[in-house]
């Protein structure tokens, strides 16, 4: 066994299979350039359509942002909101919260067909506000074994839209 190079981890890649589920994310009202930056990364590495901020003042180093993502905040669609009704008319697309609900299911339950979504992700401190709840047509949990009962935003997208993408 033998690490691939960069270049024959294109070639690798072009061989993948893609699922052509269409998902995007929202980022309400996250407070740290790095969650944001990783979010970034992660959404070019899941072919992510577009990423939703919520935000009450623009006031991101975007510099940091940039640098942070590898440089993918420049090429993945993104866009900034006041609030979830801008954003309601302009998409007709699905919201699943990524939050622990008293309704909530197994994110590896959730089944995985072609309809689009938008990952709703809440606030590091406070989560997914209960107004933007209310919008979202169903909430998945991430299954944890351990006592801790959070984990980083930036790490529960990751196993959310891995698994999504099965």
């Amino acid at each position: 066994m033998k690490a691939l190079n960069f270049e024959e981890i294109k070639i690798a890649k072009q061989a993948l299979t893609s699922t052509s589920k269409r998902i995007s994310i929202i980022l309400d009202h996250f407070r740290s350039e790095d969650n944001i930056a990783h979010i970034f990364r992660l959404a070019d590495a899941f072919r992510v359509e577009h990423i939703y901020i919520l935000t009450d003042d623009d006031t991101f180093k975007w510099n940091v942002i940039e640098r942070k993502s590898r440089s993918c905040s420049n090429h993945i669609k993104y866009s900034i909101h006041q609030n979830i009704d801008e954003i309601l008319s302009i998409t007709d697309q699905q919201l699943v919260a990524l939050e622990w609900t008293d309704t909530s299911i197994a994110i590896d339950t959730i089944p995985v067909d072609d309809h689009p979504i938008i990952i709703v992700l809440g606030n590091e401190r406070a989560g997914i506000d209960k107004d933007i709840l209310k919008h979202c047509t169903q909430s998945v949990h991430i299954p944890m074994y351990g006592n801790n009962s959070s984990m980083n935003v930036a790490m529960a997208a990751g196993i959310a839209i891995y698994a999504l993408r099965r």
